[in-house]
């Protein structure tokens, strides 16, 4: 298999968040591309799905200003360090004041790799433990439990369009975590 060959790339904007490049690029059948824009985040990121005894999941209410929609998510965030289990750990306390016995780093995708590197950790949490009653309200709308049925539904009637649910709650269904 040819590959793409990238004959060059200059930066359009860079930043410790976000960073985007064009890459003039050369396609298996010769054709060229001067342009072809990339979408660099420079940290992978972390989603968690904490499960109960119930097999339901904790998502989270949230507002999205980017795409002016508010929907049920699961909790997530960008890592700071290579620490997976201890990031999850992080970004589940920081958004909803839980925490979990158990841990396990259950799947691994990009979000959007035609475009973009962005890299998704997706960590599996049992046993939850509510640690305190603080969360992010500026993150944070509300928070609630949920069957896989619940969310299949809540994803055919449009209140979720959340990237990182569409690609991990259904996986969960069919390893029969849910």
């Amino acid at each position: 298999m040819k590959k793409w060959e990238v004959k060059g790339s200059s930066y359009v904007y860079q930043s410790d968040w976000v960073s985007m490049r064009q890459d003039h690029v050369v396609l298996p059948d010769g054709t060229e591309i001067p342009g072809h824009h990339v979408v660099e985040f420079p940290r992978k990121a972390v989603a968690i799905v904490l499960l109960n005894s119930e097999k339901q999941v904790l998502m989270i209410k949230n507002y999205r200003f980017i795409v002016d929609f508010t929907g049920w998510e699961l909790p997530a965030g960008r890592m700071e360090s290579e620490e997976t289990i201890e990031e999850a750990k992080r970004e589940l306390l920081e958004e909803t004041g839980y925490g979990a016995k158990k841990w396990e780093i259950f799947l691994n995708y990009y979000v959007s790799n035609g475009c973009s590197n962005q890299e998704f950790e997706v960590v599996i949490g049992t046993e939850p433990q509510k640690v305190n009653d603080f969360f992010d309200t500026n993150e944070v709308l509300e928070m609630d439990w949920f069957t896989g049925e619940e969310i299949l539904e809540k994803i055919k009637t449009g209140e979720i369009k959340d990237g990182q649910v569409l690609a991990t709650i259904p996986y969960c269904i069919c390893k029969g975590l849910l």
